[in-house]
């Protein structure tokens, strides 16, 4: 008690003295250990009806193995082409479910073609969360009993009769929470936070890719039982096992998620940039893995955790750009979904049937997210909104919204186009209706000087007039610097005053007309049809 007490004093004095911020108290974990468990010798007499679900008959069972300490998972070390199944007892009399320990494949881990992967071990199972145990049984097809090992991970600190260690507390200088705080739009648990390790990861990492172009959703396997306070142990225990026993850089997932929907930052990096993880490999580079901590093979993940996933989701391809329903190049040349599962790149069952079920909803979910506006979702024009958003063309019509379907008056056309060819500031204009305090004053100004609009006879612009197709048309054709092209294109331009840059933007690609024979010039612009013709211009100029 003495002891506590000096403790806490010295705390509440350093936090005294510190500048407000530069000292965080935190959870401090038990140190993470691991013990190896050889040479299991085969059981001769099964007492317990042993059933096994993948193994097989044939496959050799050992005798129960009590470890030289207590632990809370387990990971297996296997020959190339074994398959095996492992359980856990606390007692030695209560076991556990059978858990499938498949060796990883080379569809697993660090891209084949990086440093890491080089440093990497092979004829690893991924590690299962078992709860506290001190007696384990391995079943395995494929290889002899004695070459398996088990690798006993115990991140809870446990005593001999599995109890956890009890809490204690730790003074961070700096701030590691700060970097969350500078995340907005995402809430997770920081790697000082759960506890990482930092002398575990190596010192080349992270690695980085040049942005992120899709994402690939896991699960880790293992125990589904876990309670909210065990959640952070378990990915101490994976941190550790990836690094320590699998010699890999850092943990393999960039995110990870657990049941109740509590999301933990993955590997070290920045959860807002490219770090290239190593949990799929060949897909790793310019990807991002996020895994929910469990099996989901018969049952799927809570709505909370995948409401999670769907959210951090969402928030990845807001920071990136990326369309939920596009496709992206991998980093080995293949086509992908930008949202795909461990299972579309690789050999392995990883999300589970389950999760897999779950996958064309999420997709709807991070779709939804990840929109700039709330009311663009399902449009057919959205990727040309965000990408008009993106490059500072528009920041909608308020609260969150674009207004897809609202038609675009000259004023506001004018504005668009002063962002979308960053022309410079224009004297203030004489217009009869433009007074100097008009929302759009100085972009009609700027529109003006560079040519692309100008006003009527009368002295007016008429800045609230309806725009039509080939009037735009006009103005994007004079912003282009485009040549008017004779000949009829389209069969209802043929009264156009404006066919030739209607002909013109057809030849750049801005256009396709509305359908395959017609323009529609006179039809009304909407704020979505715009953004098509916007978006399509902005790649016309590199941008």
């Amino acid at each position: 008690m003495t002891r506590r007490l000096s403790t806490l004093l010295v705390l509440a004095m350093l936090l005294t003295v510190l500048p407000l911020g530069t000292a965080v108290v935190l959870a401090a974990p038990p140190e993470t250990t691991s013990i190896r468990i050889t040479g299991l010798r085969s059981e001769t007499a099964p007492t317990d009806g042993f059933a096994r679900t993948s193994v097989g008959q044939g496959a050799e069972r050992s005798s129960a193995v009590r470890a030289a300490e207590p632990f809370a998972m387990v990971g297996l070390e296997l020959p190339a082409g074994a398959s095996a199944e492992v359980r856990t007892s606390l007692d030695g009399t209560t076991w556990g479910p059978w858990h499938d320990a498949e060796v990883l494949g080379e569809d697993d881990g660090p891209d084949p073609d990086s440093a890491e992967a080089a440093r990497a071990s092979r004829g690893f199972s991924d590690p299962l969360w078992v709860g506290a145990s001190r007696y384990v049984q391995v079943s395995v097809a494929g290889a002899p009993l004695a070459d398996v090992e088990v690798i006993a991970i115990d991140p809870l600190g446990l005593s001999d009769d599995g109890t956890p260690a009890p809490p204690r507390t730790r003074l961070v200088l700096g701030s590691p929470a700060a970097e969350a705080a500078s995340l907005a739009g995402l809430s997770y648990v920081s790697r000082a936070e759960w506890g990482a390790d930092e002398s575990l990861r190596s010192p080349d990492s992270p690695d980085y890719a040049s942005d992120v172009d899709f994402a690939v959703i896991h699960h880790t396997a293992g125990s589904n039982d876990y309670t909210a306070a065990e959640a952070p142990a378990i990915v101490r225990g994976i941190y550790h096992y990836h690094t320590r026993n699998m010699g890999w850089d850092d943990i393999g997932y960039n995110v990870l998620v657990d049941r109740f929907g509590t999301v933990y930052e993955g590997r070290k990096g920045g959860l807002d940039r490219a770090v290239i993880g190593a949990h799929a490999a060949g897909y790793n580079t310019a990807s991002f893995g996020i895994s929910v901590m469990g099996n989901f093979v018969a049952e799927a993940p809570p709505e909370v955790a995948v409401q999670a996933v769907a959210d951090t989701l969402a928030w990845k391809f807001r920071v990136h750009g990326i369309d939920a329903y596009g496709t992206a190049t991998a980093h080995n040349g293949t086509t992908v979904d930008t949202l795909i599962a461990h299972r579309d790149v690789g050999s392995t069952a990883c999300p589970g049937d389950a999760f897999y079920a779950q996958m064309s909803r999420i997709r709807g979910l991070v779709a939804q997210g990840s929109s700039a506006f709330v009311d663009t979702y399902g449009s057919v024009h959205e990727a040309s909104i965000e990408r008009i958003a993106a490059a500072g063309v528009t920041a909608g019509c308020g609260g969150g919204r674009y207004c897809p379907g609202d038609r675009v008056t000259r004023a506001q056309m004018a504005t668009f186009l002063t962002r979308a060819f960053e022309l410079e500031a224009g004297e203030p204009v004489a217009f009869s209706d433009v007074p100097h305090a008009h929302a759009h004053a100085d972009g009609i100004a700027a529109a003006v000087a560079a040519g692309l609009a100008s006003g009527y006879p009368d002295g007016s612009f008429r800045p609230e007039q309806i725009l039509n197709r080939e009037q735009m048309a006009a103005m994007l054709q004079r912003g282009l610097q485009l040549e008017e092209e004779d000949g009829l294109r389209y069969a209802d331009t043929a009264a156009s005053a404006y066919r030739g840059a209607i002909n013109a933007l057809s030849t750049a690609e801005i256009t396709g007309g509305c359908d395959e024979f017609r323009f529609c010039p006179i039809d009304a612009v909407n704020r979505a049809q715009m953004a098509s013709f916007l978006a399509r211009t902005l790649t016309h100029l590199g941008r």
